[in-house]
């Protein structure tokens, strides 16, 4: 087989983790899928790493010299998974700060500099021209709706939560004109949670 080689000494989710409720990554709604964790830039020298524990690691996979790969803890905890951001020039991850509750999409660049954009919760979706997709709770109805955060720093809500609905896992379609999420319905039939379909809003 191709040579391998060890990134991180720990960190891995734990055995059976797929088996938790929710999504099997903290076992708690509104995060990705455990599996998906690691994001890269497009040149495959930096990754941002979700831990199983949740921390969050900064990796220059490629530091020269033929040394190995140098890992930054960055100080965030997070439940879901980063991505590369082209046009903001570095990963995006919602999370919170070890020492605080306040959960936040943040920006988080090669050089280890973070910068939190305001609250957020779940997962992290980009489109190209950097504007960030992300759901966030209504306080008015206790449940969640998309919210699109743009380049300028204006911060819309795609959709209208309602009582018994969340919204969640937002993903812009290839030409950032669309957005395609996930409903749940809560508290349902007996108090428990249900599938609701896959919905898209056209943003323009």
């Amino acid at each position: 087989g191709l040579p391998t080689r060890q990134l991180l000494p720990d960190g891995a989710p734990p055995l059976g983790s797929v088996a938790l409720t929710g999504d099997g990554d903290a076992g708690g709604p509104g995060t990705s899928v455990w599996t998906t964790r690691t994001a890269f830039d497009p040149t495959g020298r930096w990754a941002l790493v979700v831990t199983g524990s949740g921390d969050v690691r900064l990796m220059d996979l490629d530091p020269g010299f033929g040394l190995d790969p140098v890992t930054v803890e960055v100080g965030l905890v997070a439940d879901a998974a980063p991505v590369w951001v082209d046009a903001r020039g570095g990963f995006a991850v919602v999370a919170r700060e070890p020492s605080r509750q306040a959960v936040a999409v943040w920006i988080v660049q090669p050089d280890g500099a973070r910068t939190s954009l305001g609250s957020a919760t779940g997962s992290v979706a980009a489109s190209s021209d950097g504007s960030l997709a992300f759901i966030e709770p209504d306080p008015a109805t206790g449940t969640t709706r998309v919210v699109i955060l743009r380049p300028s720093g204006e911060r819309v809500a795609i959709t209208t939560a309602r009582p018994g609905n969340d919204d969640r896992w937002p993903r812009f379609a290839p030409g950032g004109d669309s957005i395609v999420f996930g409903r749940v319905i809560t508290g349902g039939t007996g108090g428990t949670d249900g599938p609701a379909g896959i919905w898209t809003v056209r943003l323009s």
